[in-house]
């Protein structure tokens, strides 16, 4: 019997477990070796707004007038909920790629345990090895 427990989300990531037999009276086997390869997700480009620099005075107008076609589709002689709220949902999402502008970031590869102190050290640790 093994009870062997490895914590992980993907069962591929384990190449190679090789088991010895028991040892004196237990039960359990040995676990020999463990070959396991982890790859690090690339995260993807995103875009984020830059809201600093924002036309303001263009967003209120635009705003403005889709007060005023909201007031008209509610006060028509149909008014639905979804039609109001898709209209509400895109034109906001057109105003805001209009009026302000975008950046695409790549995420970052620092790790946030690596603080400068520790990078020193690392570096003084590698200058001595060589």
């Amino acid at each position: 019997m093994s009870d062997f427990a490895f914590l992980a989300n993907n069962p591929n990531q384990v190449q190679m477990v090789e088991t010895l037999p028991p040892l004196g009276l237990s039960d359990h086997d040995v676990l020999l070796e463990i070959d396991v390869t982890v790859r690090k997700l690339k995260k993807d480009p995103r875009t984020i707004y830059l809201h600093k620099k924002a036309d303001g005075h263009k967003i209120r107008q635009r705003l403005t007038d889709l007060q005023d076609e909201l007031s008209d589709l509610a006060n028509g002689p149909d008014p639905q909920t979804e039609t109001l709220w898709t209209t509400f949902r895109d034109r906001v999402l057109t105003i805001m790629q209009d009026c302000i502008p975008t950046k695409t970031i790549k995420p970052s590869d620092r790790l946030p345990w690596m603080t400068t102190k520790i990078k020193r050290m690392i570096s003084r640790c590698n200058k001595l090895h060589r």
